[in-house]
């Protein structure tokens, strides 16, 4: 668990809670780099000091577009230009 100061407040911040309440099935393929990275975001974003209501995952296209579903936090889902 990391804390941290914000408007000299201390808030304890841990992982789980970039966890959805009701985590959706992950339909990626085995050995997915997608199951890495999003592990990697849950564990960084409490050592960064950052609470989901404080958290913007922007996605794109394709499967990598699915992470937003996992990760609780504001999502912003686009598709890119061509």
């Amino acid at each position: 668990m990391s804390s941290f100061t914000a408007i000299g407040e201390e808030q304890e911040i841990d992982r789980e809670e970039f966890t959805p309440g009701v985590e959706p099935q992950a339909t990626w393929c085995p050995g997915c780099g997608d199951f890495g990275v999003l592990k990697a975001l849950k564990q960084a974003m409490p050592e960064v000091g950052r609470s989901p209501d404080e958290t913007l995952l922007v996605t794109g296209i394709g499967c990598s577009g699915k992470l937003s579903s996992y990760f609780e936090s504001y999502g912003y889902h686009a598709i890119h230009g061509r």
